[in-house]
């Protein structure tokens, strides 16, 4: 999505670009908590961004835990002990804000002019300094070429950049960080051994070889690249598994129903070409047809919602990954990458449930299992001949559940008036 921003505002013309501010706005550059803009944006090991003054606020009352749960996916993660302010800031969505902040204030200056940010005499601005980042009035901008430090620093005139024509491009996606043990040092190398950004002074005193092994950034970046690729196309390919177990159990699902009806009708059919003596046993075989239908629902609608939690579990994973692949810069990409391999590794190696199993020709055999004090019949009718009668309307079922369409003595096709016919 960070990619898709900043293609957006380097090709659309400025005065174009202000109805879709808004909806780039919300959702993709909000906190989940405060539902505003983020401001300095911290990255928690579910890859998952807030603002840290919000995860401030939440942790209020609490200065002793030294962990923090994710609002949106409740997953933990152990603080250090500089706490919320020793979680990794998130560079790559602190300079798409900036992009798109900058951005905003174009599309509002097209309906009024933009003033020097250099000098106190409220001229208007005819530059923008790209590595200054400040607008110049013609004065200005005519020191500013002068000045030894700044007369090599790229500028764009104020309507290139109404245009599109010269994008803004926010200094923090190129910007090195600073070694937080050497702060002078920049972080030029990946301790694969540590996995962590190193300086050079860490290269020579805490990360030194043998003990350590490092390498550049480019070269651990196409690693750390490598290794997400296959990992992607692995736990592709599982949730692809997923959703295919998912529909055969779905399928399954609809076809234990259409069954269940044809059962039904089978047993409603036989039943009532029978004399009223045998009514009594049709009531009886449905209580416990309905029954064995009612828990084997119960069965497969329970899996059903495991393999849909998994399956959700799953694409929620992998849009994180995604989400922060498409948004870190290399040193975000390398500083997260042990986070995100294990977020892949352990929604890889969710299991898939058992098979979804329905009705079996045992299943069925189970409705006839009643005592002569259920059928309650007067003395004149023997308790032999209802069950008698059950066997009968039980082999309907027989029929449709072991082949359906076939008769189960000579595997002649039949269809259910012929095998009514045949019974009568």
């Amino acid at each position: 999505m960070v990619l898709f921003i900043s293609f957006y505002f380097r090709t659309m013309a400025g005065i174009s670009a202000a109805g879709v501010l808004e909806k780039i706005s919300q959702g993709h550059l909000e906190c989940p908590i405060c539902f505003s803009r983020f401001t300095n944006p911290k990255i928690l090991n579910c890859l998952h961004s807030f603002c840290q003054r919000c995860l401030e606020k939440m942790m209020e009352g609490h200065s002793q835990q030294r962990e923090i749960t994710c609002p949106v996916c409740r997953q933990q993660m152990v603080l250090s002990e500089a706490g919320i302010a020793g979680i990794a800031n998130n560079f790559s969505l602190m300079a798409l804000v900036d992009e798109v902040t900058q951005q905003e204030e174009l599309v509002k200056s097209q309906r009024s002019k933009i003033i020097c940010e250099v000098c106190d005499e409220q001229v208007e601005a005819i530059v923008r300094c790209l590595e200054c980042r400040e607008y110049l009035c013609e004065a200005c901008h005519s020191a500013h070429s002068r000045n030894k430090k700044t007369k090599n620093h790229e500028t764009a005139s104020i309507d290139d950049l109404h245009s599109g024509k010269v994008p803004y491009q926010s200094r923090l996606w190129n910007e090195v960080p600073k070694c937080p043990k050497h702060p002078s040092q920049d972080l030029y190398f990946f301790c694969e051994t540590c996995t962590t950004l190193i300086c050079a002074a860490c290269t020579a005193l805490d990360h030194k070889a043998p003990d350590h092994k490092f390498s550049d950034i480019s070269k651990a970046t196409a690693l750390c690249k490598e290794k997400l690729d296959g990992l992607e196309r692995e736990a592709e390919q599982h949730l692809a598994n997923l959703r295919d177990a998912n529909a055969t159990a779905a399928n399954s699902y609809t076809n234990h129903k259409v069954l269940t009806t044809e059962i039904q009708s089978a047993i409603s059919t036989k039943a009532d070409e029978e004399v009223a003596k045998i009514r009594k046993v049709e009531r009886l075989l449905k209580n416990n047809l309905t029954q064995l239908f009612h828990n084997k629902d119960k069965e497969i609608e329970g899996k059903m919602v495991k393999y849909r939690e998994r399956v959700e579990k799953m694409e929620t994973t992998m849009e994180s990954v995604r989400t922060v692949r498409s948004q870190a810069n290399d040193y975000d990409l390398l500083r997260h990458q042990e986070n995100i391999l294990q977020n892949i590794q352990l929604a890889t190696k969710t299991g898939t449930p058992d098979p979804v199993q329905g009705l079996t020709h045992e299943d069925i055999q189970q409705c006839k299992n009643f005592t002569d004090s259920n059928l309650e019949e007067p003395p004149s009718t023997k308790s032999t001949d209802l069950k008698k009668y059950s066997d009968l309307i039980m082999d309907t079922g027989e029929v449709i559940v072991s082949h359906p369409g076939k008769c189960t003595a000579c595997g002649q096709n039949l269809d259910t008036k012929a095998f009514t016919n045949d019974m009568t």
